[in-house]
């Protein structure tokens, strides 16, 4: 499996509990409050789902690239921060088979 670049963990924050972790068990240590802010490890998240699922983590390539501050990707988050150069979107598809 490989995880495409996302949004980092530094980049990814919101000033209260994400309403997008409804799922406890893929959020579970893929979220941490720093003072009064909450910083998302979306990587942390799909790995956690992934093993759930029974994959191996050592069959998992996991891309370290930030689309928030990588100028090869575009960033809904940094758009919504003032960057108009990343407005559009990234999208991956997965086929899981077995």
């Amino acid at each position: 499996v490989y995880i495409t670049p996302c949004i980092s963990k530094e980049s990814y924050v919101y000033d209260k509990y994400p309403q997008i972790a409804t799922n406890k068990d893929a959020w579970k240590n893929a979220i941490e409050k720093r003072e009064e802010l909450y910083y998302i490890d979306l990587r942390a998240a799909i790995i956690n789902q992934l093993l759930e699922k029974g994959l191996k983590k050592e069959n998992m390539i996991v891309s370290n690239k930030d689309t928030r501050t990588d100028n090869d990707f575009y960033s809904h988050a940094a758009y919504k921060k003032g960057n108009a150069s990343k407005n559009g979107r990234f999208i991956a598809g997965a086929v899981f088979l077995g």
